[in-house]
């Protein structure tokens, strides 16, 4: 895959203006893995320290999990999401020396180690899963992260489809791979089927902001700009940190910018995230880029009056 196209796939994880892919860890309700409450996790891994309100736990709740003393499953995908990659990978294998047959152990190595990019044993420990249990099908969403990292032709990003197409089969995965189908069809440019997939993930992911984000760009790709504006603000209804909001003012910029009446609009959302942004960030450079190029592009009795 192009360095241009990792930075469109994985910008969102990231912190880019483009969005990305998610993976998802579910975590099974057993001894090892549910909270007090019973309550099952899951966490947008990589996305969940910036981007809580894309989780079942708030950031809060992960630190107090990830603070915790005993080993468990839960505590390792709080270590992922509060500290990083290295210590959630040396919490895994902790929790691996002491339950050496836990498959939801593995699943969450699995995990850890495609975060960690290390690509080839992520690879091996999802494909051990699911030669164990074929209905960990959560494990087909890690596959197909890999496969679009490593694409270097259409026919990998069809193995990437497919991989996500099984990991829709499992209930606890299933917005987030529709999310990365959504995403991988915009990326082949079969706007269409990138619109049916965040459809259908607004509908499992009770309209989760990252759906109605996938919809608006969709949209906008498709010239349907008012429907692309009515998914954006839906979204921008929901509580969100401010700089997964400037993320949606960008895009509604774009959308606005479309609009000769509404050109003020979209530059007053630019200048709400350049001026919240630091100017080495790829935020404020997008952003600042499309201002300038609305500002060259418009009628000169308008552009006296901004």
């Amino acid at each position: 895959m192009s360095h241009n196209h990792l930075l469109w796939w994985q910008a969102l994880c990231y912190g880019s203006v483009l969005v990305a892919t998610f993976s998802c860890v579910h975590i099974s309700a057993d001894q090892h893995s549910a909270d007090a409450s019973g309550r099952q996790q899951t966490v947008l891994y990589q996305v969940g320290a910036d981007y809580p309100e894309y989780s079942n736990y708030s950031q809060l709740e992960w630190q107090q999990i990830a603070s915790r003393g005993q080993l468990s499953v839960a505590k390792i995908y709080a270590l992922l999401v509060v500290q990083g990659s290295e210590e959630a990978l040396t919490e895994a294998r902790r929790y691996l020396a002491k339950y050496p047959g836990n498959l939801t152990g593995f699943e969450a190595l699995a995990h850890v180690l495609y975060a960690e990019k290390k690509l080839a044993l992520a690879n091996h420990y999802a494909r051990y899963v699911l030669a164990r249990d074929p209905e960990r099908k959560s494990m087909y969403n890690v596959l197909g992260l890999i496969a679009v990292y490593e694409a270097e032709s259409l026919a990998d990003y069809r193995e990437a489809e497919a991989l996500f197409s099984r990991a829709v089969e499992s209930e606890s995965v299933a917005h987030v791979a529709l999310l990365n189908l959504g995403f991988l069809h915009l990326e082949m440019g079969a706007l269409a089927r990138a619109k049916a997939s965040f459809f259908r993930a607004k509908d499992v992911c009770d309209s989760c902001p990252i759906s109605m984000l996938g919809l608006g760009i969709t949209l906008r790709r498709l010239d349907e700009f008012q429907e692309a504006e009515k998914y954006l603000r839906l979204a921008l209804k929901s509580t969100m940190p401010d700089r997964t909001r400037y993320k949606f003012y960008f895009h509604l910029a774009l959308v606005l910018r479309n609009n000769p009446q509404r050109i003020q609009e979209a530059l007053k959302l630019l200048a709400a995230v350049i001026n919240q942004m630091d100017a080495k960030e790829e935020l404020y450079i997008r952003s600042q880029a499309v201002l300038d190029e609305i500002r060259l592009n418009i009628p000169k009795t308008l552009n006296s009056s901004l």
